[in-house]
């Protein structure tokens, strides 16, 4: 229960080269992708879990294999959190910059492509920011985390 099956070390680079590929992809996939989860998303997430699972501690399914690589995984997201911080060019690596989608009622197909938002998209973002039409728009960004925030052109 308690004796590790797999040597320390090899569970916590294991999980360190998963976590870091893992972001990769999740950095691929785009913004717009992790910022609304469909259920394909959802089900996607799940079903990557049980297929990254083993692989975090060789199949290792001690009480410590689990705590170390829990451990290790926090120690990852903590320390990955402090470097964004500390450097902001590895925080604009790491999660992206904000893209400009409207500047001054003009929309940028070229940003709506690059981000994946369809018109139906833009346009649930335009009526929960209380807009009638783009020309109404001064400012909207996609931001990191995928949303999207509007300023309006004050009456």
């Amino acid at each position: 229960m308690w004796e590790l099956a797999t040597p320390w070390w090899e569970i916590a680079a294991r999980i360190m080269v998963i976590y870091l590929g893992l972001m990769a992809l999740v950095r691929i996939s785009g913004k717009r992708q992790i910022s609304d989860l469909t259920p394909m998303d959802l089900l996607t997430v799940l079903i990557i879990s049980e297929i990254v699972s083993p692989a975090l501690t060789a199949g290792d399914e001690s009480v410590t294999a689990a705590l170390l690589g829990s451990a290790v995984l926090f120690g990852i997201t903590a320390i990955i959190s402090l470097v964004s911080y500390r450097w902001p060019r590895v925080e604009r690596l790491l999660e992206g910059e904000p893209q400009t989608l409207i500047y001054r009622g003009a929309l940028d197909r070229r940003v709506m492509r690059s981000e994946r938002i369809t018109d139906q998209d833009l346009q649930v973002a335009l009526h929960q920011n209380g807009v009638e039409s783009i020309e109404e728009v001064r400012l909207a960004m996609v931001e990191p985390n995928g949303h999207i925030t509007m300023v309006k052109y004050q009456d």
